[in-house]
């Protein structure tokens, strides 16, 4: 029962003295901190494809150098060759394609984000003219 008495007077007791509530914080602010980390995210996944790109590029000028009538078809041609250690995905899950010209330069392309190759969105490294 003592206790029950307690407990009704600091009940009375916060009563008698509320703290003011804060204030509540509006929704739409939380949505352009979540917009923001999207398109920081977005932002990192096409650097990180970037570099992959150039990664691979750098891999295949190896490969043509110790094979000088050959260009890499692929990533894992890079792979058996011993130039990449390991195949890779782009940061979206799709395939890097390389695509070697007539004139020996090379491009490495990856689908971007939308995973669909020859669009606006995707990443290319090609050699310099």
């Amino acid at each position: 029962m003592r206790l029950l008495r307690i407990a009704f007077a600091s009940i009375l007791a916060c009563d008698a003295n509320p703290e003011p509530a804060p204030a509540p914080v509006p929704a739409i602010v939380a949505v352009p901190h979540a917009a923001l980390v999207a398109d920081a995210f977005q932002d990192a996944q096409k650097k990180t494809a970037e570099v992959e790109a150039i990664q691979i590029h750098q891999a295949c000028e190896l490969y043509m150098l110790r094979k000088p009538d050959a260009c890499p078809t692929s990533v894992a041609d890079l792979v058996s060759s011993g130039m990449l250690a390991a195949a890779r995905k782009d940061p979206w899950g799709g395939k890097y394609e390389i695509v070697c010209a007539p004139d020996g330069r090379v491009a490495v392309v990856s689908g971007g984000p939308d995973r669909t190759p020859k669009t606006d969105d995707d990443i290319v490294h090609r050699s310099e003219p």
